[in-house]
């Protein structure tokens, strides 16, 4: 979720040398940072596919870490069938939570699942503005295109993107750089130049933007 990406956002944005300089790990960028081609953007995200195993080390480890022992977790929760019914929201996101440990930990089954339940009702429970959802979905929409199953990833990704750029804040900006980048190395291994170059831009454009315009 939002750690997991701040994670993410912090190894990506170093690695491909988006803003750091020569002795230091997060240089401020210029006070007009210039704006980079679409060419010169999937060079760096390209840049970043070295670091994939342990950007994905680390994510993994980010997400097992907030829920060490999910099954003991999901018996204190009340049943997913009454939470939906009373639209008791906090636990809604419970169970996302859960899907998504449940996911990273290695259960895909259980924690598919758990987030189909989640995904059907998450419009009618937390509204249909509120990206929790989409945060959950990027998250685990990074697991498959890190195991390269891109039917899986390619509908997710781009649902979670949809969703963030049409209610984006500074919160979940680096959820959206990260569907960003997976994205774009996912149709540049395609071979879809035109897109990869496009997601690049974005990302590239968004991180500029986190650094030094406020949203």
């Amino acid at each position: 979720m939002k750690k997991l990406a701040t994670v993410l956002l912090m190894s990506l944005l170093c690695t491909a040398n988006f803003f750091c300089t020569e002795g230091s790990t997060w240089a401020k960028p210029p006070a007009s940072p210039p704006s980079p081609t679409a060419a010169e953007c999937l060079t760096r995200v390209k840049n970043m596919e070295p670091m994939l195993p342990n950007i994905m080390k680390s994510a993994s480890a980010s997400v097992l870490a907030l829920l060490p022992d999910p099954d003991a977790y999901e018996k204190t929760l009340p049943p997913m069938a009454k939470v939906i019914a009373t639209k008791d929201k906090i636990n809604f996101k419970n169970y996302g939570g859960l899907a998504e440990r449940f996911f990273f930990g290695g259960d895909k089954a259980r924690g598919e699942k758990i987030y189909n339940q989640f995904k059907a009702n998450s419009k009618a429970i937390l509204g249909p503005t509120d990206t929790f959802q989409a945060l959950i979905e990027g998250d685990m929409a990074l697991v498959y295109f890190y195991e390269k199953n891109y039917a899986k990833a390619e509908p997710m990704l781009l649902n979670a993107k949809n969703q963030l750029e049409a209610n984006l804040t500074s919160a979940v900006s680096n959820n959206l750089v990260t569907n960003y980048m997976c994205l774009s190395m996912m149709y540049d291994k395609q071979g879809k130049t035109a897109d990869a170059k496009k997601y690049a831009k974005a990302l590239v454009d968004l991180a500029i933007k986190q650094r030094s315009k406020p949203f």
